[in-house]
């Protein structure tokens, strides 16, 4: 009698494919070096332009969407290779033959390959920031209310995570980790730019607005990862990884 394989959990599963992910992010010296630069050394340089900003509540938030979201550029570039790069390392094969379901291996990959990483180093980003601003004329706290910088920190986490969602999405179609790269820039800009624009939206107390488009950003993510989870033909996939 053959004994039959089950396949974990989808929770489950989705846990042991992002501590996988994080464990080869700790062990990646590049990776752990562009965080720091995106968490650190970025929002300080950034905050130090927003200094001139006095009394410009629009120009602030705007500043701030980028120190938010930028972060999460990096986070794109991993969901875009999250699968070609590992098929070109050679250590995809064995991912496919694990009793893991696709939805865990997607889910996995995004949360700790791209969205974990990234929304840790957008809050040490966005804490340096403030930290740098407090007491400045163009503080966020003093010159924009508690309301509004909800909704724009909000509003940039969601988009930043339907940005590496994305990435994942196109990113598991490509053929090599350089035709994944080219993809990052049909992403990133729509994105920051739509950020941005919020910000303008959300400062001119148009709320319902900007929570319509969040509301549109978290349903196009549970609609994209359920859509790679289905396209995706785990078969070639393995078979192309030798």
């Amino acid at each position: 009698m053959r004994d039959e394989v089950r396949a974990l959990p989808a929770l489950t599963g989705t846990f042991v494919v992002m501590r996988r992910e994080l464990r080869a992010l700790l062990q990646d010296r590049r990776s752990v070096t562009m965080m720091l630069i995106f968490g650190l050394v970025l929002p300080i340089v950034i905050a130090n332009g927003a200094i001139g900003a006095r009394g410009r509540p629009d120009i602030v938030l705007v500043i701030m969407t980028e120190v938010l979201v930028f972060p999460y550029i990096a986070g794109l570039q991993a969901a875009l290779t999250a699968f070609v790069g590992e098929r070109e390392h050679g250590t995809l094969g064995p991912l496919l033959a694990t009793p893991l379901s696709n939805v865990s291996i997607f889910a996995g990959k995004l949360l700790g390959a791209a969205y974990v990483p990234s929304l840790a180093t957008s809050a040490i980003g966005f804490t340096a920031f403030l930290l740098f601003l407090r007491g400045k004329a163009a503080d966020p706290f003093t010159i924009v209310s508690h309301g509004v910088l909800l909704e724009t920190v909000v509003l940039s986490l969601v988009a930043g995570f339907a940005m590496v969602v994305l990435g994942l999405l196109f990113g598991s179609k490509a053929k090599s980790v350089r035709g994944a790269q080219a993809i990052t820039a049909v992403v990133v800009f729509p994105v920051i730019f739509g950020v941005q624009a919020l910000a303008f939206v959300v400062v001119r107390e148009s709320a319902w607005i900007a929570w319509s488009i969040m509301l549109g950003f978290a349903v196009a993510i549970v609609v994209s990862v359920g859509l790679s989870a289905r396209i995706w033909n785990r078969e070639e996939a393995l078979v192309s990884s030798g």
